[in-house]
């Protein structure tokens, strides 16, 4: 795991996408926080984004939330996403939100 943080580092944004969703698929499996891995790697995907794909993102994004982990550019890191899912496939993050917050206070009335 340390060679692989130390490769992480090392190559910072010249990582190629493949490479970071290997990284953070074994992380998850091994059920292993590396800060490191995964602060680069969200830099990586807030650099990066137009050049993922759907499913790279969701490999990608995945582990964060199966770790229950932050990065550090966490608003860059979701500016990103909301403009990925709103340019490709039209989903309009903004309106569930809204949407959901009508239904969580329809719910509780």
């Amino acid at each position: 795991m340390k060679a692989l943080e130390r490769f992480f580092v090392a190559k910072g944004d010249k990582i190629d996408i493949p490479v970071v969703i290997m990284a953070m698929e074994y992380c998850r499996k091994l059920r292993h926080l590396s800060t490191r891995i995964f602060d680069q790697s969200a830099a990586h995907f807030a650099q990066n984004a137009a050049l993922y794909g759907p499913t790279d993102m969701y490999l990608v994004l995945r582990p964060f939330g199966q770790m229950n982990y932050v990065p550090h550019n966490a608003d860059r890191v979701f500016e990103e996403v909301e403009i990925k899912l709103n340019g490709e496939t039209g989903f309009a993050f903004r309106s569930v939100m809204s949407r959901g917050s009508d239904v969580t206070l329809a719910a509780q009335s």
